[in-house]
């Protein structure tokens, strides 16, 4: 791979891509930079907070990621009164804010007691399974299966990464679902 004529990285293809993706994420991180960023906001009852989140591909060790690379979004959170009901969820949105995944700890049967005081990390893994583009996440602590009755702190747009390059085999679209292909020959 070269960047303004030296080289910056020599390897397999796959891996020579991947790099060159990365290069390209940075230089659209530094005009996102100038440009406004999204607005955060959040609401709820904060009877229980979340403090901080993070999005982090396995292979890559930051945000930005290859399609196919295990991910995890991590969640910490803190008590400020005692919960035994507590779900927490994510929403990944695309460019144009539209929801591309969501999932939550009630969906996934795991429940989350906290006890006031208790500060905790909540962490989600999957595959990025997303097409090259840059996500929003969305984060949410509440009861039950939605945040609609009785939210303890939402937080849009809470963190943002990126998709860049390809582990497997490429796709076009929103994402990539397992595929097998069959071929016979009929006589």
């Amino acid at each position: 791979v070269l960047e303004q004529g030296e080289k910056v990285f020599e390897g397999t293809p796959e891996d020579a891509v991947n790099h060159y993706n990365r290069i390209i994420a940075a230089e659209d991180d530094r005009e996102a930079a100038q440009s406004p960023q999204r607005e955060h906001y959040s609401f709820g009852n904060h009877r229980v907070e979340i403090l901080s989140a993070d999005v982090r591909g396995e292979r890559s060790g930051g945000n930005v990621v290859s399609a196919g690379e295990p991910l995890t979004v991590s969640l910490v959170c803190r008590a400020n009164e005692a919960v035994e009901d507590m779900t927490a969820g994510f929403v990944v949105r695309d460019r144009f804010g539209q929801d591309i995944y969501g999932c939550n700890s009630f969906y996934l049967q795991q429940p989350l007691p906290m006890g006031e005081g208790r500060v905790g990390t909540i962490e989600f893994s999957f595959p990025a399974e997303l097409a090259p583009g840059r996500y929003t996440l969305s984060a949410a602590l509440h009861s039950r299966e939605d945040h609609l009755e009785n939210c303890y702190h939402w937080c849009d747009n809470i963190t943002d990464f990126e998709v860049a390059g390809v582990i497997g085999a490429v796709f076009s679209g929103v994402c990539r679902l397992p595929t097998a292909v069959r071929y016979r020959v009929d006589d």
